[in-house]
């Protein structure tokens, strides 16, 4: 944690900013081992690609269908949407 910008917990599907509790767990990790965090690598990360779904992706070959109330087929897969509100 001691290296993080941020720390996000989800919980209930809800997003909560945890950073400051992560940096007192990593203190007192480190203080109680003597230790601190040593970098893996000096090497560079490297290029980060945008991953942004290309729209072809999601073509359903005409196949979309309501099977049930909390069913929707789309393509080849079926979507369970019972749980949505």
């Amino acid at each position: 944690f001691d290296v993080a910008d941020c720390v996000i917990m989800l919980d209930s599907y809800q997003c909560h900013d945890v950073t400051a509790r992560a940096k007192q767990i990593s203190s007192a990790a480190a203080a109680s081992s003597g230790s601190s965090h040593v970098a893996s690598s000096s090497q560079p990360f490297g290029t980060i690609f945008s991953r942004c779904p290309v729209g072809d992706a999601y073509t359903p070959n005409n196949k979309v269908a309501v099977r049930a109330k909390g069913v929707i087929s789309y393509g080849d897969i079926e979507l369970e949407v019972g749980g949505l509100e």
